[in-house]
């Protein structure tokens, strides 16, 4: 199930981190997601303690994921993924993620 597309109508490209190299981080191919990007910001504490800033929220299909520190391009702009909480139904199925970019 899931938001449905007329509810996600923009387009966003996503590249998941893969590793460190010499240059810093490395990012697997682009894909394309449909989600509903809203321009929104806070503050949320990682599984490090750090306080990190978001400046946009994206509602993303239920799977798959994406990963922390992840880039996700919208609009020419580059953000980082800083926090991905997971929304379930009654009976435990992924409805969305709400993914939180710099």
């Amino acid at each position: 199930m899931g938001i449905p597309m007329f509810l996600r109508p923009h387009k966003v490209e996503h590249r998941a981190l893969t590793g460190m190299g010499g240059g810093g981080p490395v990012y697997g191919p682009a894909d394309t997601v449909r989600v509903r990007y809203e321009r929104k910001t806070g503050s949320v504490v990682g599984k490090d303690g750090r306080t990190r800033t978001y400046s946009g929220l994206l509602f993303w299909p239920a799977s798959p994921a994406p990963g922390l520190d992840d880039t996700v391009t919208y609009r020419g702009e580059t953000h980082t993924v800083v926090a991905v909480d997971e929304l379930v139904m009654i009976d435990g199925t992924v409805y969305h993620h709400e993914v939180k970019v710099t």
